[in-house]
């Protein structure tokens, strides 16, 4: 996955970008310098640098329930009672770290996934 994000007077620069960055003060950097966007010859020339490992494994969805069902519960006038819970993007092990292996935006303008939590209870009088 190409990542290069719209930096400079108008964006922001990744964090690990700007940790790794070249400076006067620290000219042994592992990166370049910062530079604004489009003002630069080589913007529009792909590089390596911003190439990040795209292989990824994600929990998407899960669910779990459980069902009651017993005595008590039709002495209260109910049949049945269901108490559940599931999420959404629970996790995601990547290599990316600065963008959702899932969107393809080379510019990172996409919003990464919600993670989503639900809870629940069904009731069948």
């Amino acid at each position: 996955m190409y990542i290069r994000t719209w930096s400079g007077l108008q964006g922001n620069y990744l964090k690990s970008y700007y940790d790794k960055r070249w400076t006067p003060e620290n000219p042994n950097a592992n990166g370049p310098r910062t530079y604004d966007r489009e003002n630069q010859y080589w913007y529009e020339n792909e590089n390596t640098y911003f190439i990040r490992n795209a292989n990824y494994m994600r929990l998407k969805n899960v669910e779990l329930g459980y069902t009651f069902s017993s005595k008590h519960l039709q002495n209260a006038g109910i049949s049945r009672l269901r108490v559940y819970t599931n999420g959404s993007n629970l996790f995601t092990i990547d290599g990316v770290k600065d963008a959702d292996p899932e969107q393809r935006s080379k510019d990172i303008q996409d919003f990464p996934l919600r993670r989503i939590f639900n809870f629940g209870v069904q009731a069948t009088f």
